[in-house]
């Protein structure tokens, strides 16, 4: 912008300097470069938005939203992003409907249940679009028939971890009578119980995959590359906000797909950057990362698919008999999205 300011005021002199006569192509090129100069730069205010936006700690999911924030994309469009840490994405999405801060990137399964419940919620995209779980199985287990009889971990029943190796068993023409399905705890639970036999398969998610294939476990199935539709994570705000200030969402979504691109197309700063946020030591576990979560698994277009939405409302029905009769389309809302994308602004950012 100041290279097209300079360029009109050297414009300007050489039409008014020395008390020549102004040439009219002189005025009329330094007029248009003035005003190309204002329009650009009243596009975001001079002064940075400052806004709050959640985002669960330590987890490689959320790396492109982090990515973006350290490498200024959203300070580009006239946001002082900060980024806000929870444990889990129902803090999140709490902290959110009770205005502590406008906008998340962690709104999954917790988002749609709070939506069904009445929030003033609204989903605008899914970044996560899948299940990011692995199955592992003990290294004797050569086959899917050799699951039979044997027992498998998750985290607890209902959990996404619980819902994705029942699909991962469905796969492999596998049921609940073939496999006893234990709850045992987190990822590192779950390694442990591995470790000490008293399960022989689970699933697991990076960088956990890393830790758990150099334990000697086998990963059997990707989730990922089953093909199935899951709305596992994605940015949400509030209604209210939304109507209030449309703009600076809109903006934060320009940010944050200008760093889904750079994440994509800088694969060793990325890494260091992953690294960083989930302060690993083994480099293997960053890389991994990088690999699942930004070029596997994060949409260019991050649209809150329909399909994802209603794989979410069957794996809750039994616990929310509202999710029986709810439509998917009723629950998101993909506007800026697809504002965007209509007017070329991601294309562009691939070419």
């Amino acid at each position: 912008m100041i290279t097209l300011l300079g360029a009109a005021i050297k414009l300007l002199k050489l039409g008014l300097g020395e008390g020549k006569m102004v040439a009219k192509p002189y005025l009329e090129g330094a007029g248009v470069a003035i005003s190309l100069f204002l329009a650009a730069s009243s596009a975001f205010p001079a002064e940075l938005t400052k806004l709050g936006v959640g985002i669960l700690l330590g987890t490689a999911e959320f790396s492109p939203t982090y990515i973006a924030q350290k490498r200024g994309f959203f300070e580009k469009y006239g946001l002082d992003v900060e980024l806000i840490y929870f444990q889990g994405g129902s803090q999140a999405i709490q902290a959110m409907l009770g205005g502590e801060l406008p906008l998340t990137v962690t709104a999954g399964p917790e988002g749609v249940i709070a939506k069904l419940q009445g929030a003033d919620l609204l989903l605008l995209s899914a970044n996560n679009p899948t299940m990011l779980f692995t199955l592992f199985v003990a290294p004797e287990i050569k086959k899917a028939a050799d699951l039979r009889g044997k027992r498998a971990g998750i985290s607890r029943f209902g959990s996404s971890s619980d819902f994705s190796l029942r699909y991962i068993l469905k796969s492999l023409n596998l049921g609940e009578r073939d496999v006893t399905i234990v709850q045992v705890g987190d990822n590192p639970t779950r390694l442990a119980a591995l470790k000490s036999n008293a399960i022989q398969a689970s699933v697991f998610i990076v960088p956990n995959t890393v830790r758990a294939k150099k334990a000697g476990f086998v990963p059997m199935v990707e989730a990922y590359k089953l093909g199935l539709k899951f709305h596992g994570s994605g940015i949400a705000t509030t209604g209210a906000f939304m109507r209030k200030n449309r703009p600076i969402v809109k903006r934060f979504f320009m940010g944050f797909l200008e760093g889904v691109h750079y994440a994509k197309t800088h694969e060793a700063d990325s890494v260091r950057l992953i690294t960083d946020l989930m302060r690993l030591k083994d480099p293997d576990e960053a890389e991994e990362s990088y690999r699942v979560i930004v070029q596997n698994m994060q949409p260019r277009k991050p649209y809150p698919a329909k399909e994802g939405v209603e794989t979410v409302l069957r794996n809750i029905a039994s616990t929310l008999p509202k999710a029986q009769a709810a439509k998917a389309e009723d629950l998101v809302d993909d506007s800026i999205l697809r504002e965007l994308d209509e007017s070329g602004f991601i294309d562009k950012l691939y070419k």
